[in-house]
């Protein structure tokens, strides 16, 4: 198992260069598990997003699955303010995944 952090993505103001080359990690792997950290509605478009392309640019070398882990949506009531604005972008986020990676791809809630 090879555990890359991605802190920053695609985003050219991250602090530091963690995120650098983050597109190569992507390349010959069995699975791309994406793990919930900010539950902004574009907080999570543009991960996706990148993920998306990065797989699509490493051709016969795609990843074979990408799974999305999230929070139960009791652990995201425990927030506080806004509980209900996450638990619908959330969801708005596992229907954009399962439509970006069809088959390949899995949603799965922990907590």
């Amino acid at each position: 198992i090879t555990f890359r952090d991605w802190t920053g993505g695609d985003e050219l103001d991250s602090v530091s260069d963690r995120w650098v080359g983050w597109e190569d990690s992507l390349k010959n792997v069995d699975a791309v598990v994406f793990t919930v950290g900010d539950l902004g509605k574009r907080g999570r478009t543009r991960p996706v997003d990148a993920i998306a392309r990065a797989a699509r640019e490493a051709g016969e070398a795609m990843p074979r699955r990408f799974v999305h882990l999230a929070p139960v949506d009791d652990l995201v009531k425990r927030t506080g303010a806004f509980a209900d604005k996450r638990i619908e972008t959330l969801r708005d986020t596992e229907r954009s995944w399962k439509q970006t990676f069809g088959g390949l791809g899995r949603c799965l809630r922990a907590g």
